[in-house]
């Protein structure tokens, strides 16, 4: 950038650079054997293999507050990529209001039952939505559990 002019580096700039370079370094020898170290280490958690695994995780994680809900049989459920998961869902009561955690279109979402609206075909439309961050099926139940948290804590 300097050879064509678009920038000009002070000494200072030049000073910083060299000790970040420096200290990229002096990292790169030790990156390989910290990488092999966490390699050998026994996984401890097993991650869900499907929504409906992760969905029963979250409510467990949830303690009494989460309640979940199937909607087929046990074992019945195979993922598929239609992005609406199992049809199973995890109903959490936060400061009196129930929320329902759901997947849909490929994405993890909670809305307010309150804000249900029933209609003739006995389905239940919502206006507002609240999507999570992560969006694969197989997320960390951990993750999840905090995302959905972090929601609930924004809301009150």
């Amino acid at each position: 950038m300097e050879a064509r002019r678009e920038t000009a580096f002070t000494d200072a700039a030049r000073d910083r650079l060299r000790h970040v370079a420096a200290a990229v370094d002096f990292a790169c020898g030790f990156v390989p054997g910290v990488i092999s170290e966490l390699e050998e280490l026994p996984q401890l958690v097993e991650l869900p293999a499907d929504a409906h695994e992760l969905l029963a995780s979250v409510a467990d994680l949830l303690g009494p507050d989460a309640e979940f809900r199937a909607f087929h049989e046990p074992n019945a459920y195979q993922e598929d990529d239609s992005g609406f998961g199992c049809g199973c869902e995890v109903l959490i009561t936060h400061d009196g209001e129930v929320w329902n955690l759901h997947r849909g279109d490929s994405t993890w979402s909670m809305v307010r039952e309150s804000e249900g609206k029933q209609q003739p075909d006995g389905s239940t439309t919502f206006s507002s939505w609240i999507d999570l961050d992560p969006t694969p099926t197989t997320s960390h139940p951990h993750h999840l559990a905090a995302e959905i948290r972090k929601v609930l804590a924004a809301v009150t």
